[in-house]
């Protein structure tokens, strides 16, 4: 073997060896976590929008949340209060893990509403498929605010990245404008 030859084969098997090695310490670093943030995230599901009750006076509302037939109800109330903002919550009954929450600031219109779905319930893992259903009805006028029957397509969140994990399930719904 020539000179030449000996130094060509000497940078290939030097190459491969530092690039394999850099290969290495690269996993290295990703499974020790490095470069890679801490920043959490949890599968959910959100139905929220304005509702057709004025923000200046009291909201008294029953809802009806289910996802693939497992259902959850309950009784949500909120007092008008001028010049501050409200906020109420209230978790529903039932065989769904659902909550319901109404909201208002200074200047609103209307009360905003958000049903919000969770993933430990006896259906489980969330799924592009899954059905939802949400009823709200005004208690103090009888009508029926929001009326919502639709399969839900999920989206992921990567919050550190593909990469790093986790990796979350996400579909926001708005409430159609009334």
């Amino acid at each position: 073997m020539n000179r030449l030859s000996k130094q060509a084969c000497f940078v290939r098997r030097w190459s491969a060896t530092n690039v394999a090695a850099i290969g290495i310490f690269a996993l290295a670093v990703q499974l020790a976590g490095c470069g890679c943030t801490l920043a959490d995230c949890s599968d959910g599901l959100y139905v929220h929008g304005l509702i057709g009750i004025p923000a200046s006076e009291p909201a008294r509302l029953h809802i009806r949340a289910c996802r693939n037939g497992a259902c959850g109800q309950g009784t949500l109330s909120a007092d008008a209060v001028p010049g501050e903002s409200t906020y109420a919550q209230k978790s529903l009954s039932g065989s769904v893990q659902a909550e319901g929450s109404l909201r208002s600031h200074p200047g609103d219109e209307h009360w905003y509403l958000s049903v919000t779905f969770g993933a430990c319930d006896g259906e489980g893992e969330f799924e592009d498929g899954d059905v939802i259903l949400v009823e709200v009805t005004d208690l103090d006028t009888g009508v029926l605010l929001v009326d919502m029957d639709e399969a839900v397509v999920f989206g992921t969140v990567a919050p550190n990245g593909e990469w790093c994990g986790p990796i979350c399930l996400v579909a926001e719904i708005p409430i159609p404008a009334f």
